[in-house]
């Protein structure tokens, strides 16, 4: 939904974020507006690993994620970060989900490219986010910025908690 984002956005625009909450809470419908908002301001880079943000169509995004935005998509997410670094230069990344220490691993990587992340994490709180090995890593690497914990089902989109690291 369009303008789902803005706060989020206008107030940490310039930061490496990770969005978080459980099944339902938002996460991907807050991102996809990200997204939007970025990519029609600065060269970004979708990776879309399953194709759920951009809705490709022969090659034609089916959603709004911004005029400046490329997608990749159908490949793996530290594969896809890669692959945007080497071909695309994006000042920033956005990606769906981090679930594997590879994902961390070209975040970091991306990072130190002078690279901005915007991804997402399944987790309800800050314990149960630091159970999962990838999320350790790019929280003891000291790159990310922001955590932003959505409310959850009962109010999908909405910001419970930011979590400055």
């Amino acid at each position: 939904m369009d303008g789902c984002a803005e706060e989020i956005f206008s107030s940490y625009y310039d930061n490496n974020i990770m969005i978080c909450g459980g099944v339902n809470s938002g996460k991907t419908t807050i991102l996809r507006d990200i997204c939007r908002l970025s990519g029609n301001l600065r060269k970004t880079a979708l990776i879309d690993e399953r194709n759920e943000i951009s809705c490709l169509c022969k090659g034609v995004p089916q959603r709004s994620i911004g005029a400046m935005t490329d997608v990749i998509s159908n490949i793996s997410r530290s594969e896809g970060i890669v692959s945007a670094i080497r071909t695309l230069s994006p000042e920033v990344i956005v990606c769906d989900e981090i679930a594997s220490v590879d994902d961390s691993e070209a975040i970091i990587n991306g990072i130190g490219c002078g690279v901005k992340f915007i991804v997402t994490a399944h987790g309800n709180c800050f314990t149960e986010l630091m159970k999962r090995k990838e999320i350790i890593k790019l929280k003891d690497s000291g790159l990310m910025d922001i955590i932003v914990f959505l409310k959850g089902a009962s109010a999908p989109g909405k910001i419970r908690e930011v979590v400055r690291l």
